[in-house]
């Protein structure tokens, strides 16, 4: 018919390709390609050996691993580093070579661990029709008081100890009742969705 083909189609499959992502039907969650990985280790391995680079290599990257980062379990909260150094930077000039501070290090060796071993370590897939239960949890806590988190029916807290109360990082106090499900609802948890109410 003289119909122009597009080599960036392809056709019915259970695995796809799409941007460095592998879709997958079959184990039905996304994850990414063994050459996405590669490729970004490759970048991360010279950045750590370095320990500086140029702004601009450094907002690309932040780039690609905030796209991977909607897969990789994990991976938004391994993102502040690269996104705190960008900001900061912001307004010099594009090749003007920053050096890696200690937190974003860690970041970079953290990513170079998961991308060397994705197996498990996708994002799953939930069709529209399936039935997937979401439970809901709601916690908070209090700079001097304790934490709380509700379950159900049940409220489960605790209160600070004299030295915790102390502690102004809210952050980390904010994570304990998350960990406490973690630790007492783990298992039974296990392969559910979970979505729980936090401030931070």
């Amino acid at each position: 018919l003289g119909l122009a083909t597009n080599d960036k189609t392809e056709g019915p499959a259970q695995q796809l390709e799409y941007l460095g992502l592998l879709i997958d039907t079959i184990k039905m969650e996304v994850t990414i390609t063994k050459k996405r990985c590669d490729q970004l280790r490759r970048t991360i391995a010279v950045l750590l050996k370095e320990g500086r680079a140029k702004r601009m290599d450094l907002h690309t990257m932040q780039g690609k691993l905030g796209w991977c980062g909607m897969v990789v379990r994990g991976g938004r909260s391994r993102m502040a580093g690269l996104r705190d150094i960008v900001r900061d930077s912001r307004g010099s000039k594009p090749h003007r070579k920053l050096q890696l501070p200690e937190d974003l290090r860690e970041d970079l060796e953290w990513w170079d661990a998961r991308l060397k071993d994705m197996e498990g370590g996708g994002s799953r897939l939930w069709l529209k029709d399936a039935d997937h239960t979401v439970l809901t949890f709601k916690s908070d806590a209090s700079g001097h008081m304790g934490w709380g988190v509700a379950i159900g029916d049940e409220l489960h807290f605790s209160t600070w100890t004299e030295e915790e109360a102390l502690d102004p990082d809210m952050v980390l106090k904010e994570m304990v009742p998350l960990l406490y499900i973690a630790e007492t609802r783990g298992e039974q948890l296990a392969g559910q969705i979970v979505r729980m109410g936090v401030d931070n």
